[in-house]
């Protein structure tokens, strides 16, 4: 199983939060195929290039990691 995790943080340099990395590193020891995009101002994706790396990839599961500072940040990708 594909499965692709989203960490949407504006506020900071994209860096991949130590939680997902756990979450990831469990998964891929079980055999699933993960990937962890990071949106943040500097993450450089444009909508195209997401689309694109969404596509190829094409995930059966997809996650994002939420929390009170940015819902607002996730609700809008969604």
């Amino acid at each position: 199983m594909r499965i692709l995790l989203f960490e949407v943080n504006p506020f900071s340099p994209p860096v991949i939060p130590i939680s997902l990395g756990y979450l990831a590193a469990f998964l891929i020891k079980y055999g699933f195929k993960v990937k962890i995009i990071n949106l943040s101002q500097k993450s450089g994706y444009s909508v195209k290039g997401l689309e694109n790396l969404i596509k190829d990839f094409s995930p059966q599961l997809v996650g994002f990691s939420t929390y009170q500072r940015n819902i607002l940040y996730v609700l809008l990708v969604l």
